[in-house]
């Protein structure tokens, strides 16, 4: 549908409440927390198009409750190593005069980064850790699509970041619900 301009944006999003009802089924608290916060994101992301800092902010939540679930699996989540890095990107922002939106997608992404990272820590999350790669590269998709704004890789990226964001969310779903000790 992306590649012939067709607007996908409700089936897009229906997937996403499908992995938001799947976590609710499965009793997985955090991770149904999550996806709440996930669909509020997406409703001002994708359905809207508008409200960019409600949609970043929620995401950050998001990243926060993937930290707390990590931290349940008993995973070493380098807290040290996060608040230096959440301060030099502070300090960064600041010398720089950055915007809001900006230092709200650094700190976003720096979350998902970092989360990314740790999960990969207990190998029964691995399915977990895959969805949390494929964020990233979704991520990674709608930061061209925004920055180049048109041609070929803004045309990419387009189709690109839902190529790794409903699968992200999937994987992240399934694999945050299996039974893991670490």
């Amino acid at each position: 549908m992306d590649i012939n301009n067709i607007d996908s944006s409700y089936l897009k999003y229906t997937g996403i409440i499908l992995c938001f009802i799947y976590n609710i089924v499965s009793k997985n608290v955090i991770l149904s927390l999550a996806l709440l916060f996930t669909l509020i994101s997406d409703y001002f992301l994708l359905l809207t198009n508008n409200h960019i800092l409600i949609g970043l902010l929620t995401f950050i939540i998001v990243q926060l409750l993937y930290m707390y679930f990590l931290s349940t699996k008993n995973i070493n989540n380098l807290y040290s190593i996060r608040i230096g890095l959440y301060l030099l990107l502070t300090i960064i922002c600041i010398i720089l005069k950055t915007n809001l939106e900006t230092i709200l997608a650094l700190l976003y992404f720096s979350s998902l980064v970092m989360n990314t990272i740790c999960s990969y820590q207990n190998k029964k999350l691995l399915i977990y850790s895959i969805g949390l790669t494929l964020f990233i590269g979704c991520d990674i998709n709608v930061g061209l699509h925004n920055i180049m704004n048109v041609g070929t890789i803004y045309q990419i990226a387009t189709i690109m970041m839902w190529i790794f964001y409903l699968p992200s969310q999937v994987l992240i779903s399934i694999g945050g619900n299996k039974n893991v000790e670490s």
